[in-house]
C-alpha cells in the first residue's frame, strides 16, 4: 500500500507542478519500502488432482480451473473470456490481458489438449452466449467468485491463508494456478 500510494503522489505532483509553479517534487526524496514478498505458492500435483477431481462434474468450474492452469491467465481474464478470443480450429486463445493492457499487446496462447476438450464441450452448448462460461462471468462481475473458489480449495483440504503477527497472508487462491502454469512450463 505504501509503495502504491507513493507512486500515486509522485505522479500527481508531476501532473500539477506546472499549475502551481512548483519545481521540486517532495515525494522524490521518499524511498520505496522493501517488499516482504508474497507467500503465495504454486499448487502441488496432488492438490491439482484434488481440485480437478472435485470440479470434474461442475462444468463451469472445470472450465475456469482448466483455463487458469493451462493458460496462466488471471481470474478476470479467465472468468470473462469471450468466444471471439477462442479459435478452436487453430487451437489458440488470443487476448489482451486486462491488468496489463496498457503495456501489453495481444498474446496468443496455445490451447492444451485437456483445455481443448473442455472448451469443445462448452462450444457445442454455447447458444448465443458471448462468454465462454457465462455463469462464471456473472459471479465474477457480482464479486462473489473468489469466495466460491476459496470454498473449493478448502473442500479439497488446501490451506488458503495463515495469520502471522496479526496479519492474514494468502497462501493459495486462483492466482496459484498462474504460478503452477509457470512451473509446469519451466519443468
Amino acid at each position: 500500500v505504501f509503495n502504491a500510494t507513493l507512486v500515486l503522489f509522485k505522479k500527481l505532483w508531476n501532473n500539477f507542478k506546472d499549475e502551481g509553479r512548483y519545481t521540486d517534487n517532495p515525494f522524490n526524496d521518499l524511498s520505496r519500502r522493501k517488499s516482504e514478498g508474497s507467500k503465495r505458492r504454486e499448487l502441488t500435483v496432488e492438490e491439482l488432482y484434488k481440485i480437478f477431481e472435485y470440479v470434474k462434474d461442475k462444468e463451469d468450474m472445470l472450465c475456469l480451473f482448466s483455463l487458469g492452469l493451462y493458460t496462466g491467465l488471471r481470474i478476470g481474464d479467465c472468468a470473462c473470456l469471450k468466444w471471439n478470443n477462442v479459435n478452436l480450429f487453430k487451437r489458440v486463445i488470443s487476448i489482451v490481458p486486462k491488468k496489463t493492457k496498457r503495456y501489453t499487446s495481444q498474446i496468443d496462447i496455445p490451447v492444451h489438449p485437456s483445455l481443448f476438450n473442455v472448451l469443445s464441450v462448452l462450444w457445442n452448448k454455447k447458444g448465443d452466449n458471448e462468454y465462454v462460461i457465462p455463469e462464471i462471468a456473472d459471479l465474477y462481475n457480482k464479486r462473489i467468485l473468489k469466495n466460491r473458489i476459496t470454498r473449493i480449495f478448502k473442500n479439497c483440504g488446501i490451506v488458503t491463508s495463515e495469520i502471522e503477527n496479526g496479519k492474514v497472508s494468502i497462501l493459495c487462491n486462483f492466482h496459484s494456478l498462474r504460478h503452477s502454469f509457470v512451473s509446469m512450463n519451466i519443468n
